[in-house]
């Protein structure tokens, strides 16, 4: 009976011991981003490469929204060395994966933030696959109308959407 009780401590002391944290350099994201239109997987880039990536959007004038993923959970200390290096992380997209932002970016202290990718937003991921289909659901639909009394054409649909900008958007 005593065995039987050191065995089960034993057992119960290795299966709830604190399991060690992933090595630096293993990733824990898959790179899958999950949109209604389907997934896409991002390729793991450089670090060297994301940072000219995000570089570049911050250059550019006007709107430069980016996505930028990560290989694993950023700390809250990261996020700010983020924001005061020029990238805002706005919406999460699942798998550390993050809709952003880049103005006055600076690379150079960001060594440490485990990127694992930056790429372009393309639109078809942003955009509901009810608004892509050849008929728009009936319960988007406006009635026609007419101008001046005249009798609306055919095709003359109107759809009703709901439009979300990034939260970091000025109207």
């Amino acid at each position: 009976m005593q065995l039987l009780t050191v065995l089960t401590l034993s057992v119960c002391a290795a299966l709830t011991a604190p399991a060690e944290h992933a090595p630096r350099n293993v990733s824990m994201s898959s790179g899958a981003i999950a949109w209604r239109s389907g997934a896409t997987v991002v390729r793991a880039m450089a670090h060297n490469q994301v940072t000219e990536r995000i570089a570049a959007h911050s250059a550019q004038t006007g709107a430069s929204h980016l996505i930028v993923q990560f290989d694993r959970p950023l700390t809250s200390a990261q996020r700010k060395r983020l924001a005061d290096g020029g990238l805002r992380l706005l919406d999460g997209l699942g798998d550390h994966a993050f809709f952003a932002s880049a103005s006055n970016f600076d690379a150079g202290a960001l060594g440490d933030i485990p990127f694992r990718a930056a790429i372009d937003v393309e639109p078809r991921w942003k955009i509901h696959p009810l608004l892509t289909a050849a008929e728009p659901p009936s319960w988007s639909q406006l009635p026609p109308r007419s101008s001046n009394g005249a009798t609306p054409r055919a095709g003359d649909t109107r759809v009703v959407v709901n439009v979300l900008f990034f939260r970091d958007v000025a109207f």
